[in-house]
């Protein structure tokens, strides 16, 4: 059980060495011990989750504009991810953190989930539990980007995560009731 975690510290390690440059994903601040267990610390990312953003926008009108850029923020992120040699493999609205940047020529106020329309706001992503991120095999010292067959998995959950953010897809809850669409603008 020990070697099998060393091997899976060793495999996320190996991910975020890789990601070290990566400005899509948190980034590790220090390697140690603690309580006797090899530990990586992570930055802190401020925000919400995607899922929170796109709750806390169903019931209010939301700018199209807004979900445009957050959906061109998140595919530069995965593909910065991908271009640093790792797949995710947990690609979700829950793994992705949003935050809102007030513009300065606005200077909104508004918090990150509250207010009608966030137009004012300049936005970033990072992704998030790297847990089972897995570095793609290298040959000649270079990453393989170009075979999608490591990027698959990734790429179909990206997919999901677009719909959710344009509220595309099921429009029933569990309860078989319909759900009320975004509002776009």
């Amino acid at each position: 059980e020990e070697d099998d975690l060393a091997a899976l510290f060793n495999e996320y390690n190996i991910s975020m060495t890789k990601l070290a440059n990566c400005n899509g994903v948190r980034q590790a601040i220090k390697h140690g011990k603690q309580d006797g267990f090899q530990a990586i610390f992570l930055e802190w990312a401020d925000g919400v989750s995607l899922s929170q953003w796109i709750a806390s926008r169903t019931a209010i009108r939301c700018h199209l504009l807004d979900r445009v850029t957050l959906a061109r923020q998140i595919c530069v992120a995965l593909a910065e991810v991908h271009e640093s040699g790792v797949v995710h493999r947990k690609v979700s609205a829950d793994n992705i953190i949003v935050d809102c940047h007030p513009s300065q020529s606005e200077g909104t106020n508004e918090s990150l989930l509250g207010g009608p329309s966030q137009s004012s706001c300049r936005y970033s992503v990072k992704f998030i539990d790297l847990g089972d991120a897995e570095a793609v095999p290298e040959t000649g010292g270079s990453v393989v980007v170009d075979d999608d067959i490591f990027f698959c998995d990734d790429l179909a959950a990206l997919g999901v995560v677009l719909g959710q953010l344009f509220g595309v897809g099921d429009d029933r809850d569990e309860d078989g009731e319909k759900k009320r669409q975004p509002q776009h603008v």
